[in-house]
């Protein structure tokens, strides 16, 4: 109770500094608010596509097949690395978007609008990489909903809606590519266990044979334990070829399919009219704490003496 009495008293014994302070952070609030860069988001949520058209042969060699090649897709919890990567943001820079009827390149773009210049190549692209990961582009992983968010932020609402669609091509390309190099590793490990096999068949086929022409009777129950024993291992043998040639005319299909989904996009990136930032009820109210606290620093000496 002494405490809001002591702030009343204080309120009005200052009552010009409190109407200075605030009146003087109003000013300072409204030329940021108006002369600040305007930034406008625009924003895409996708998932990872699970569906894979071999998955019979999967399951039945997969004690066969290596763990890092029975993957179809690279995991969502890795777009943000891959969208953030050197190589991702070279590629991207190179691209031309389409603005209103303009052509324009994006390199030169973001190059112009946030004034990224330098005589030395090499530091100009390295100095618009950082700007472009720490500030422009932006990846969010949720485990619970397996959700990937991608937002894009420049000063034009058009760019950004352009940059993130452009993004969003380089990503499913890549990912298309990566899952194009699995199955081709996939189909060389197929190849190799299809001539291993065989020629283990061939030696198994042969010991069959010279089992046959040595044992013309085989009506001893040792002699017919040995033969089904053979003719197990050459059926086993048998079975897994056709498996393994199963999987390879599924695999050299996936390999050359240009059509495959590996995401599944849930909102098309948007184009957002309103800007993010700077946020003008924040500000004010920002400003208003500010202009109410400086008093008290001002007169924070009386205060410590008075008391």
């Amino acid at each position: 109770m002494n405490l809001g009495k002591y702030i009343l008293n204080f309120l009005t014994d200052n009552k010009k500094t409190f109407i200075i302070s605030l009146v003087l952070c109003q000013v300072i609030f409204l030329l940021f608010f108006f002369l600040s860069s305007r930034v406008f988001e625009s924003r895409t949520d996708i998932m990872p596509n699970t569906n894979s058209s071999s998955q019979l042969g999967l399951n039945a060699l997969s004690g066969l097949i290596p763990g890092n090649f029975q993957g179809q897709s690279k995991s969502p919890n890795i777009y943000s690395t891959i969208i953030k990567s050197k190589s991702f943001s070279k590629d991207l820079f190179k691209k031309t978007i389409n603005v209103n009827g303009d052509e324009i390149v994006v390199y030169d773009w973001l190059l112009e609008s946030y004034n990224l210049h330098h005589d030395n190549s090499e530091i100009e692209f390295e100095k618009l990489y950082r700007f472009f990961v720490n500030n422009i582009i932006s990846v969010r992983y949720n485990k619970i909903t397996n959700i990937v968010t991608i937002q894009a932020y420049t000063i034009d609402p058009f760019i950004s809606q352009a940059l993130l669609k452009i993004s969003l091509v380089e990503l499913k390309s890549r990912l298309k590519q990566y899952s194009k190099d699995t199955k081709a590793a996939n189909k060389d490990f197929i190849l190799s266990r299809i001539s291993t096999i065989e020629d283990e068949l061939i030696e198994i086929e042969n010991r069959y044979i010279n089992f046959l022409n040595q044992n013309s009777s085989t009506s001893s129950p040792s002699l017919n334990v040995a033969k089904k024993r053979i003719e197990r291992e050459v059926f086993i043998k048998e079975n897994l070829l056709k498996e393994l040639a199963t999987e390879l005319e599924i695999n050299k299909l996936e390999v050359t399919r240009n059509n495959q989904v590996v995401i599944d996009v849930i909102d098309e990136p948007t184009l957002n009219l309103l800007k993010v930032y700077p946020k003008f009820s924040l500000l004010f109210i920002i400003s208003l704490m500010v202009g109410f606290v400086i008093p008290f620093i001002v007169h924070s000496k009386k205060i410590f003496i008075d008391n």
